[in-house]
């Protein structure tokens, strides 16, 4: 997490495990997920990275990751 930026609110259907981890009971194509951040001091920069992880087990067994990654600039 940078410096000055923090997770305000998650907004989907999950059970919050932590300040930045999340349970989710079951997760179709359809399903959406969001969360709101807060700057919360300067920025020293005029951009910020963002990545999130999802792990997940296929209903055939198999281990499975994806990623996304999104830089906001403003």
């Amino acid at each position: 997490m940078f410096e000055g930026l923090s997770i305000h609110t998650f907004h989907g259907n999950f059970f919050v495990r932590s300040t930045d981890l999340l349970s989710l009971p079951n997760v179709n194509p359809d399903a959406g997920f969001g969360m709101q951040m807060s700057i919360e001091d300067t920025l020293e920069t005029n951009t910020s990275c963002f990545q999130a992880a999802l792990l997940y087990t296929s209903s055939k067994g198999a281990c499975c990751s994806a990623l996304v990654t999104a830089v906001a600039r403003w």
